[in-house]
């Protein structure tokens, strides 16, 4: 079951689903902020404030279990030698330790480069720590997985979890949903069943990191909004999960994992490895070399009218052009100089039918950035 609770007054959540993962809108609006997923298989769902245009959709894939354990015939397990694996996180941008960790387990710098597969040469976060992880080459979503991480576990079920999050810019993170279907606390020297566990880092003992693959956040409003980027993230967040029965998974049940442990409480990071990585980095506040930039629409979903806004380091001849999803060009502003400063135009899509469209920002003459906006009538 989804739940879509919110804690504002006044909000009436309205959720839907479709058997149409291309569908822009669900086959009934429900006054119910909840969703029973009762068959195996994709579906889309939908979720929204009745009084609002903004909606959010994503596609889960229903299935009985997680992936196994090392070694059983369905595994997600990505070993610390695979050729697969190109690149490795090169800096700790960021650590806040948390309870009950020991000075000796506090080396940011054991996370840094290749997974070593051992239980001492990790660093550790204590309980309900996080740590934040910078890659110079950055990872991009390509097809497959995208990232492991790795951590220090000795076995296959005493396992210590943990969320991750990704940010281009290191300050605007977007969290992977996650599920845990356990339903018994797991004492301090207790054991997981790894079938019951979905995207939450820790599932795998050392040696073998957890994949995660960027595809799975498309749908979430931070990047179809444009704050991160999964051409370009350069930094992965590590968020120790506690224990006790606090911590709640994307479904809102509650995550238990082993508890109380003491010296080095909380996950173990040994490396995170990267199988797409970017061959240059770019910085996402400045999206191209003319130091020109382009930012994501507003609103966004929008009927029938946006505002795109972007931004000219130097003055330049610039053109806005959007395309239909098919890659048509329907609109532009035309090619014309400017000068430096930030500029906002109106894009009325009163002639054009809902779906999802493409603008891009070319600058003297070469495109620039390319974004995605939605338009729902």
């Amino acid at each position: 079951m989804l739940n879509f609770e919110t804690t504002e007054k006044d909000r009436n959540i309205q959720t839907g689903i479709s058997n149409d993962l291309t569908a822009l809108t669900p086959e009934t609006w429900n006054n119910s902020s909840t969703v029973v997923l009762s068959d195996l298989g994709e579906i889309k769902v939908f979720a929204k404030n009745e009084n609002e245009n903004t909606i959010f959709s994503a596609i889960y894939d229903v299935k009985t279990t997680y992936p196994g354990v090392v070694g059983a015939e369905f595994t997600g397990a990505i070993y610390k030698d695979d050729e697969k694996i190109k690149s490795w996180a090169t800096t700790c941008h960021s650590i806040t330790y948390g309870e009950e960790v020991d000075e000796e387990w506090q080396t940011p710098e054991l996370a840094v480069g290749a997974a070593q597969g051992t239980s001492t040469d990790i660093v550790c976060l204590g309980r309900g720590g996080e740590i934040v992880m910078e890659f110079s080459s950055g990872i991009k979503n390509e097809e497959g997985d995208d990232f492991a991480i790795f951590e220090n576990s000795f076995s296959n079920y005493f396992l210590e979890l943990a969320y991750v999050e990704v940010s281009s810019d290191g300050e605007n993170f977007v969290r992977f949903d996650n599920a845990y279907l356990g339903e018994e606390t797991i004492a301090g020297a207790g054991a997981h069943d790894t079938k019951l566990i979905g995207q939450l880092a820790g599932k795998y003992e050392q040696g073998y990191g957890t994949p995660f693959d960027l595809e799975t956040l498309k749908n979430k409003p931070e990047i179809i909004e444009g704050v991160v980027d999964l051409s370009n993230i350069n930094f992965v967040k590590i968020i120790d999960i506690v224990g006790d029965g606090s911590s709640k998974d994307s479904f809102n049940h509650i995550i238990y994992d082993p508890y109380p442990t003491t010296g080095s409480a909380g996950f173990d990071l040994d490396a995170i490895g990267v199988m797409n990585q970017i061959t240059q980095s770019i910085n996402p506040a400045e999206n191209t070399v003319s130091g020109a930039t382009l930012l994501q629409n507003y609103p966004n979903p929008f009927n029938p009218v946006t505002t795109i806004s972007y931004q000219l380091r130097n003055s330049n001849y610039v053109n806005i052009t959007v395309f239909n999803a098919a890659g048509k060009k329907i609109w532009e502003t035309g090619n014309k100089r400017q000068e430096a400063g930030k500029y906002m135009i109106e894009f009325d899509g009163s002639e054009f039918n809902s779906g999802i469209y493409f603008y891009t920002l070319e600058v003297g003459g070469k495109m620039i950035k390319k974004r995605k906006m939605m338009m729902i009538k």
